[in-house]
């Protein structure tokens, strides 16, 4: 398999002076991500370690959201019910724009250089990014921007992609993708793999009309179950609608046993054999892979991005 490229930005934690304890979200996920990834890599990460310096522009942001949307969200209290944080809407707007938007912008941008290195040199991992309750005009569900549809009408805008590109989006993340499947509802060149827990949030039933191939799990699935149906009916997705240009791989690490959001029992090593498993499969079955971390909303969420990454430069 190919050497991952590592898109990372120095600006992607969520701060709130302390408030953003508030969501189980660890807002610091990213950077001990980074701080472990190149601890134990080094120097192997020369040439393969891509930092992002600015934010996704509205420009780019409107070849898919809304105008109006894009307005919503410079409005905190838009954001209060984006993060499901109430008290957000009574901060200073200068701190929720450069503690919450800021970073969500910047895992934007992440994403569409994730997705270009990925077109040019076969696969690349932002440690970011994979927003996939947003859709064109709304967000939810820690959501704010719709980093997959943006980066794809970009690539497409600059004759990157094309009408008869073939993509696919496999979602693990314990959460339905439901923002994804209503952006690409139409773009009959995406297909969805989506793996959920379809006991918790979103339960979105015309988002689900959207699901190529939807694998539906019970909530404390653990490693066994888990990664039997995996195996099988990704195989069966790839061989029914492969090969494909490019494949997104929205890696959420809510699965992990412990984790209040997802509420499935997968286990540490489990998840790694998941990652493994998926990036091998879709590198044989893609020209490109793309990986977002997407959800994860335990205290060892990083250390599954960054060891998901080490393994991959050690194989």
């Amino acid at each position: 398999m190919a050497t991952p490229h590592i898109v990372y930005s120095d600006q992607l934690d969520i701060s709130l002076g302390g408030l953003e304890k508030l969501h189980p979200f660890d807002g610091r996920k990213f950077s001990k991500a980074w701080e472990q990834i190149t601890s134990i890599l080094g120097e192997k990460l020369d040439g393969f370690s891509h930092l992002v310096t600015s934010p996704v522009t509205d420009t780019s942001l409107g070849t898919f959201h809304t105008d109006f949307y894009l307005s919503l969200v410079a409005d905190k209290r838009y954001i209060a019910q984006v993060v499901e944080i109430p008290i957000v809407r009574w901060l200073p707007s200068s701190w929720v724009m450069d503690g919450i938007v800021k970073p969500m912008r910047y895992a934007t941008q992440a994403t569409i250089l994730a997705t270009e290195l990925a077109l040019d040199n076969g696969f690349a991992v932002s440690l970011a990014g994979g927003f996939h309750h947003a859709s064109k005009s709304k967000g939810e569900g820690f959501c704010a921007f719709s980093d997959i549809p943006v980066a794809v009408n970009l690539m497409t805008k600059q004759s990157l992609l094309h009408a008869e590109s073939r993509i696919a989006i496999v979602d693990l993340d314990a959460h339905q993708g439901n923002g994804f499947e209503r952006a690409f509802y139409e773009d009959e060149r995406v297909r969805f793999f989506d793996m959920y827990n379809s006991d918790i949030y979103p339960r979105d039933r015309y988002a689900e009309g959207r699901i190529d191939y939807p694998v539906k799990l019970a909530s404390k699935t653990a490693d066994a179950e888990y990664l039997s149906q995996l195996k099988e009916h990704l195989a069966i997705f790839i061989e029914r609608f492969g090969p494909f240009d490019l494949i997104y791989y929205n890696a959420g690490t809510d699965i992990l046993a412990g984790d209040k959001l997802g509420q499935l029992s997968v286990s540490f090593d489990g998840i790694l054999e998941r990652d493994a498993f998926v990036l091998d499969i879709c590198q044989k079955a893609s020209k490109s892979t793309v990986m977002v971390t997407s959800g994860g909303y335990s205290a060892d969420s990083y250390k599954l991005i960054a060891q998901s990454v080490i393994n991959q430069f050690e194989l």
